[in-house]
């Protein structure tokens, strides 16, 4: 379901009435996913239908129309586009290799970069606003919510170390001054927080 709410940015919470607007979305209950975006101009955009296990990076204009595709099919997940438009962020999935890494595809041509390395499993990244980081989902024995830069010319910077395999964190969104970021943490129930980009500390806004 897609309930729309007020944000208060000074406070890091929702306030006023909520309304729905959608019955239904897609959901990945494995890195807890909505199929949902929200313009800055407040128009959300959604999909009823969860995606199938192969899938194409399509450009689709506002009615609908299909512009061109970008890149092949493969196992890809999460697309989150750069602040400029120029680039494309998301997680791949390699059957042979059985790993999930965060790629950067170029949209004007210009090639494609492997963000994140190793057996973990990567998912889920988000720009910051200037575009020049990334924070995503690194899980393995602990789910740990890591920062990198896009070029990837420097290792990442973990924000958050959970503990147990039961508690996992996922990054919804960067504020304007890149110094929070909106995650998914779930533990013993799901709710919303904000991590502090410098301290690492969590305060949660809707429980």
């Amino acid at each position: 379901t897609v309930v729309k709410g007020r944000a208060d940015d000074s406070s890091a919470r929702i306030t006023g009435g909520s309304a729905v607007l959608a019955p239904q979305v897609g959901y990945q209950p494995a890195v807890v996913w909505a199929a949902l975006t929200v313009a800055q101009n407040g128009t959300v955009v959604y999909n009823t239908q969860s995606g199938a296990v192969t899938s194409q990076l399509t450009w689709i204009d506002r009615s609908g129309k299909v512009l061109g595709t970008l890149g092949p099919v493969g196992i890809q997940n999460n697309p989150a586009l750069s602040p400029d438009g120029n680039r494309v962020a998301l997680d791949i999935a390699d059957i042979k290799a059985r790993t999930v890494d965060v790629w950067v595809k170029s949209t004007r041509g210009l090639g494609d970069s492997r963000l994140t390395f190793g057996p973990a499993e990567n998912t889920t990244p988000v720009w910051s606003a200037d575009g020049s980081q990334i924070a995503y989902r690194q899980l393995s024995a602990t789910s740990i919510l890591d920062v990198k830069p896009a070029d990837g010319l420097q290792k990442e910077r973990p924000i958050a170390v959970l503990g147990p395999t039961s508690e996992d964190v996922l990054a919804n969104a960067w504020t304007q001054d890149g110094k929070q970021i909106i995650v998914s943490y779930q533990a013993d129930h799901d709710y919303l927080a904000v991590y502090d980009t410098q301290t690492g500390a969590k305060t949660p806004i809707l429980v």
